[in-house]
């Protein structure tokens, strides 16, 4: 069940961080390019930052899930 919470949160402050993102900055009304540019720079950001996260730090697996989840 923990888990579960830790995915939901997850998602949950993920889902906000595009949001503002997208309103801050990219706000035009039509194809949504800035929704596309801010997912690609997001996967791209948390390839890196797992990558970083698996090798050099100690974290436990729910600390993992939340941060790959969540961005």
């Amino acid at each position: 069940m923990i888990k579960i919470a830790v995915i939901a949160l997850g998602g949950a402050l993920g889902a906000v961080c595009r949001y503002l993102i997208v309103e801050k900055f990219f706000d035009d009304g039509k194809f949504p390019f800035s929704t596309l540019l801010v997912n690609s720079i997001g996967s791209f950001l948390m390839g890196i930052f797992f990558v970083f996260l698996v090798e050099k730090m100690c974290f436990q697996l729910k600390s993992k899930i939340l941060f790959l989840l969540a961005f």
